[in-house]
């Protein structure tokens, strides 16, 4: 399912790309805060260095004093001790839809670059970690490198982590960028402290068996190699995920281990390996010269940002695993270059730390910070119908107002509140503000936008089925029921039939006719799956018929990972805390 969703958000971004303008900014009126807002918004929020990086950065800007909110469709993970702000958004809108009112708006990968602009919120800083897309766009088919070059000429600013992945940004999609370096959280990358305990020396690899880049195999084949010559090795490995075949080479796998236990396992090895083809900057190859654990390596361009062959580091030819095994036997046969190997390790790495870089990357976002977007409109240009009191506060009328100022749409849709069912409040999307003078053959931009800011003073008599709804309130179960019917079979469209089948359900819970209800859903779930509403209607007639909490987790699962059902006309809010007030009771 996730996999579809995010398909679907990929190919609404790909349709809107015909409507991107570059963005242009301006000086603000007004200088904003000493404690600017930044919003880091994220495609996942799986176990990776780059996602790591992202992390760091939101931890360590909101301890120099800014104000910082991570942005996701996902969970908020429990992999990484997150300190800052973090709003989920539910997978029915862009991610981007998502970003509270900011100063500055970071983009953490290229596919959502344009989705951020859109929203006019604040400059977007595009932060660039490299990919398939910079190191083996040879491999992309056209159509999408053509893409992703429309997408790179959009911000007025990229970032990056090192200078060689500032070289390709140049050379693949002629920009420039800044460069802020990765570094090391020092107090748990460090030579002091405990350390993974083997009866053999063991040689670490870290990365996912699905990532070919990684080069897993190829260090796999090099320990074989070793074994065969004799010498009396394990071999460990640090993956984000449970691997999908046995390995019978490997002495021990960790999954998903603690930011503190990679240290301990980097601090209780003999050697780290990295096999990387390509890398912007390899962090884990600099963290484990900072627990003390000398570091081979191919030579990517990344790991050359810090790494020095037969100085700090040895390097093996990329995709070599004979050369790899080469180069670690001679580190096991010689002690002093060990040595020699470790001790500038630990110096080079203290030239990575995240006090050395967090104050002059805070410093370009405070300089950023002083722009605005320049306004494609005038807010007379907008037939407006709610205004600031009707808002849940001034960050989200100021939201609104933005995008007013910058969309090319001719209609902005908000989220308006109906309190139609006790303890279930109701959302619709509804025109909040209608472009004047707009022609509607005009093909310069979008038909309608959504901004997601909930409004409320929702007029019930303005519902489509507000008679049906009255059936209803006065208790005429079986009126409102046929009436709901009706207007579910008027409607050739499934988003609709899904808000009726809602109330069918309802009113057939009402009537005492639970499996009716019940064969409803499953119907229904053939053409709509992915509505949230409905997943937590099956998963309450469910409990009711008796069935255990505990086999509905998938049912309760789907629900906290799809959010509320804002792809739809209408939808509860806030459905997982609906959830949780009827597992308490």
């Amino acid at each position: 399912m996730i996999k579809q969703l995010r398909a679907n958000e990929y190919q609404n971004r790909i349709r809107n790309l015909k409507y991107a303008v570059p963005e242009i900014l301006r000086e603000k009126e007004q200088t904003p805060s000493e404690n600017i807002h930044i919003v880091y918004v994220m495609a996942h929020v799986s176990v990776c260095g780059g996602t790591k990086i992202i992390f760091e950065h939101a931890n360590n800007l909101k301890r120099w004093g800014a104000r910082v909110t991570i942005v996701s469709h996902f969970v908020k993970p429990d992999w990484f001790p997150i300190e800052a702000e973090y709003l989920k958004v539910p997978f029915g809108i862009d991610a981007a839809q998502g970003i509270p009112d900011c100063d500055v708006i970071v983009s953490t990968y290229w596919d959502h670059i344009q989705a951020c602009i859109d929203t006019g919120i604040a400059p977007v800083v595009y932060f660039e970690q490299g990919d398939f897309h910079l190191f083996d766009h040879t491999q992309i088919d056209e159509d999408t490198l053509e893409t992703i070059r429309k997408l790179f000429k959009l911000p007025t600013y990229i970032t990056t982590v090192s200078e060689r992945s500032a070289d390709y940004i140049k050379n693949v999609y002629s920009r420039a960028s800044v460069v802020f370096h990765n570094a090391l959280d020092d107090e748990i990358f460090t030579l002091q402290g405990n350390s993974y305990k083997t009866n053999t020396p063991y040689l670490l690899m870290m990365g996912g068996e699905e990532q070919e880049f990684k080069g897993i195999n190829d260090i796999i084949k090099a320990y074989s190699t070793l074994k065969d010559a004799g010498y009396e090795l394990d071999l460990i490995w640090i993956t984000p995920y449970e691997p999908a075949r046995n390995y019978p080479e490997i002495t021990r796998i960790f999954v998903s281990p603690s930011q503190t236990q990679i240290a301990e396992l980097y601090r209780g090895a003999f050697i780290y390996v990295s096999g990387s083809h390509y890398e912007s900057f390899s962090l884990p190859g600099l963290e484990a010269m900072a627990c003390g654990c000398p570091l081979v390596t191919t030579e990517n361009v990344g790991v050359k940002e810090y790494a020095i062959d037969s100085v700090n580091s040895l390097f093996s030819r990329i995709g070599d695993s004979d050369d790899q095994a080469q180069k670690i036997k001679s580190l096991i046969d010689n002690p002093d270059l060990y040595q020699q190997l470790k001790l500038n390790g630990l110096e080079t790495a203290g030239n990575f730390r995240w006090n050395r870089i967090i104050p002059e990357l805070l410093l370009f976002y405070k300089d950023i910070a002083k722009l605005e977007q320049r306004p494609n409109n005038d807010f007379d240009d907008w037939d407006v119908s709610f205004r600031e009191e009707h808002f849940s506060g001034r960050d989200d009328w100021e939201k609104f107002r933005k995008l007013l100022l910058n969309s090319t749409a001719s209609e902005i849709l908000v989220p308006v509140l109906y309190p139609l069912i006790e303890g279930h409040e109701i959302a619709r999307w509804e025109i909040a503000a209608k472009r004047l003078n707009h022609e509607n053959n005009d093909d310069s931009g979008l038909k309608q936008m959504k901004c997601y800011t909930k409004v409320k003073g929702g007029d019930v008599q303005h519902l489509p089925y507000y008679q049906a709804y009255i059936y209803f309130l006065e208790e005429q179960y079986e009126a409102a029921l046929n009436q709901f019917i009706q207007f579910y079979q008027e409607t050739d469209s499934i988003s609709t039939q899904s808000v009726y089948v809602k109330w069918i359900v309802l009113c057939l819970i009402e009537l005492q006719r639970d499996p009716q209800a019940l064969d409803i859903l499953n119907d229904m779930f053939k053409r709509s799956i992915d509505n949230s509403d409905l997943l937590y209607m099956y998963y309450l007639l469910n409990v009711m018929s008796g069935k255990s909490k505990e086999d509905l987790t998938q049912i309760l699962t789907a629900i906290s990972l799809l959010d509320d059902a804002v792809a739809y006309p209408e939808f509860f809010t806030n459905i997982e805390h609906l959830i949780f007030e009827r597992n308490n009771i």
